[in-house]
């Protein structure tokens, strides 16, 4: 099958300038019918990108904890209506539910400037950095902050999902890590995915763009640790939301089981209702929707740790993740 129109739009994104390399794959049922190399993994385009680089996936590591969270859900361990107090007491009278967790609803955000909640939360972020806080007493200085608003009123975008990785830990009773190790990368036979860039000879480098002079420009980081602790040895604290490292075959094999649940031998790893869920607008069913500023158009919503898009508006809902 011919991908020429993929080729040349990638090509000439290259040649912008707008991103150093890209490794594509397309599967269709499951089988891969496209994969690809494009560019280079340096500055001065010496080394051509071999396809099984280990990348710092960032927001593509969200994904990966909702399906965690949806495999103690199934279990009947934890409910969507749990109050998140139930099993991280210092949280108690914030009224946030494993449902407001799962869907950016919590009130909680990441650092910036905006308002007072993301101010202190970039105090939090620089004293865990600092101080190497654990996953455990992250949360509990996160359950200080002030929330941007009450839960279930709005929608932010923002630490919610590293919260419930803390809640995956204490009713599982192992690390974040070995959980979701255990229970998704070995089943689905990802063995290039871990929280930390476990071979530095397949670092995929990062590359920062600007526009400078009126053209664009790309330098590569030597060392991009924003939201880790450290980056090639595992850190005190793996973040649910931004702390995964993996290739794109092993995403794709990640992606390949949220169609219907299942594992190669056709077993089912997670219920085809809670998946549905995960994959449907959480956002206009509970009158959020216009809170949602994320928005293409009118066919995006956000769903269960992703952005979903609701095509025709006839429930096909595809769920659409992003490294940022």
């Amino acid at each position: 099958m011919e991908f020429v129109n993929i080729e040349k739009t990638i090509n000439s994104f290259i040649d912008k300038k707008y991103f150093k390399n890209a490794a594509i794959r397309i599967a269709k049922d499951k089988k891969i019918i496209y994969s690809k190399q494009f560019g280079y993994n340096d500055q001065n385009n010496t080394i051509l990108l071999k396809g099984d680089e280990i990348y710092q996936a960032y927001s593509m590591t969200k994904p990966i904890t909702t399906l965690a969270a949806l495999l103690l859900i199934d279990k009947k361990l934890i409910s969507l209506d749990d109050d998140l107090s139930k099993y991280i007491p210092s949280f108690k009278n914030k009224n946030i539910k494993i449902w407001n967790l799962l869907t950016m609803t919590s009130g909680l955000t990441y650092s910036g400037n905006k308002s007072n909640t993301q101010l202190q939360i970039k105090k939090v972020l620089d004293d865990w950095k600092i101080n190497n806080y654990t996953l455990e007493q992250l949360c509990d200085e996160l359950s200080k902050v002030d929330l941007l608003f009450v839960p279930s009123t709005n929608w932010y975008y923002g630490l919610s999902l590293d919260v419930l990785s803390r809640v995956i830990e204490v009713v599982s009773n192992k690390s974040y890590r070995d959980f979701v190790k255990e229970e998704i990368f070995n089943k689905l036979n990802m063995n290039d995915s871990d929280y930390y860039l476990f071979d530095k000879k397949r670092k995929a480098n990062v590359f920062r763009w600007t526009y400078k002079d009126d053209q664009n420009q790309l330098d590569q980081v030597e060392n991009f640790d924003f939201l880790f602790q450290s980056i090639d040895k595992l850190p005190v604290c793996n973040l649910g939301g931004s702390g995964l490292f993996t290739t794109a075959d092993d995403y794709l094999k990640f992606l390949n089981v949220l169609i219907d649940g299942k594992l190669e031998d056709s077993s089912q790893l997670i219920s085809l209702d809670l998946l549905n869920q995960m994959k449907s607008d959480q956002l206009t069913k509970n009158n959020l929707k216009q809170f949602f500023n994320w928005n293409l158009n009118e066919d995006y919503s956000y769903g269960f740790g992703g952005r979903v898009r609701i095509k025709n508006h006839n429930d096909n809902n595809v769920i659409i993740t992003s490294r940022t």
